[in-house]
């Protein structure tokens, strides 16, 4: 089955934080935010360098007892990835795009039962990120911990700063 096969990244799309998004996957205080714009994304991605097939898309929100997910018609456009490019309204807050490849055997790490649970994929760390934040709700140790590790992959530590999310409006 195709969906075994397809591997997928998914992206925050917005010009600012989102209280959900902290909420739901970085509220234990050691998550962080890598951002990136789209132009900096496709030419991390696609470059003289690398060949890879990996295609780029916004998720659709649907009424799943309202709207049908057409496979087979010209609004679909014949692509396959357009089948995952599809959630229940109710995650319409994730504002996801989604960066999906299929799997061709070679790349992928596996878990304990040899089945695939990752693909590497080349970037270019330096184009891709333009900053990084750390959550919020996390300890100063951790911060400092995000930029060694930003160091240790030749980015500056510059780029990471904690979240202002929680601080105060301006008045």
């Amino acid at each position: 089955m195709m969906k075994n096969m397809m591997f997928i990244n998914s992206w925050y799309e917005s010009e600012h934080e989102s209280a959900a998004m902290w909420s739901l996957y970085g509220n234990q205080g050691s998550n962080i935010a890598i951002i990136s714009d789209a132009k900096r994304l496709h030419d991390a991605l696609f470059n003289d360098d690398v060949e890879q097939s990996v295609f780029c898309g916004r998720v659709k929100y649907l009424d799943y007892e309202k709207e049908v997910i057409k496979l087979h018609s010209a609004a679909a456009s014949h692509n396959a990835f357009n089948t995952f490019l599809r959630k229940r309204k109710s995650f319409e807050h994730e504002h996801e795009v989604r960066l999906m490849t299929l799997f061709s055997g070679e790349g992928a790490t596996v878990d304990q039962n040899n089945k695939p649970n990752g693909l590497d994929i080349k970037v270019s760390l330096p184009t891709l990120v333009s900053s990084i934040l750390v959550s919020p709700s996390a300890s100063p140790w951790f911060v400092d911990a995000v930029k060694d590790v930003v160091a240790k992959y030749g980015l500056s530590p510059g780029l990471v700063s904690k979240s202002s999310f929680n601080d105060g409006p301006l008045y």
